[in-house]
């Protein structure tokens, strides 16, 4: 079906391709997703959809609520540093950049390319980065973990109560083992 809409479309020449390819991985992709969908009957295989579908209104939004925070360091990157360094020439350079650095990927090499600075000051740069690994490192992913962590023990308290037919009390991981045993 998918194929037959990008042979038969009004798109033509280069970006003809293109469109395909985005309709034949799109479509791949959202045949592997669906699978998720049957594991819904599984106690023992939907505990990310049911922890995913526990989390997602808070998780999104407390990150709704930080994208200003995010927005704001990656104006200031891409204006202040954006002169002299690639990785904050635009904002979506400046955005990508952070998304990685909040990963984990590279914080060592933006302190090094944020130094090369024409003015010679390595103050800003790297008060910038401090206090940008503070906020969304130290703050913000770990309260997203957290409350992701919070929705799983839901689910799994949950789906215990469910299968063992009474409250929980103690270790709620450490009975994970015997509950996906039982299920």
């Amino acid at each position: 079906l998918v194929l037959y809409v990008a042979d038969h479309s009004i798109i033509t020449g280069p970006s003809y391709g293109n469109a395909r390819r985005v309709l034949l991985g799109g479509s791949a992709m959202m045949a592997w997703v669906n699978i998720v969908s049957y594991t819904v009957h599984a106690p023992r295989f939907s505990f990310l959809l049911h922890t995913l579908q526990r989390g997602s209104r808070s998780s999104g939004t407390f990150l709704i609520s930080c994208l200003p925070l995010f927005f704001g360091f990656s104006c200031f990157g891409t204006i202040v540093f954006g002169n002299y360094d690639f990785e904050f020439s635009t904002m979506d350079m400046a955005c990508s950049t952070l998304f990685s650095v909040t990963n984990g990927d590279s914080i060592h090499d933006m302190f090094a390319a944020l130094s090369d600075s024409p003015s010679g000051s390595t103050t800003l740069p790297q008060l910038y980065l401090y206090l940008f690994i503070t906020v969304f490192i130290y703050a913000v992913l770990n309260v997203f973990m957290v409350i992701m962590e919070q929705a799983f023990a839901q689910v799994l308290s949950a789906e215990m109560a469910k299968h063992l037919n009474q409250p929980i009390e103690g270790d709620l991981l450490g009975d994970l083992d015997d509950v996906l045993r039982s299920g």
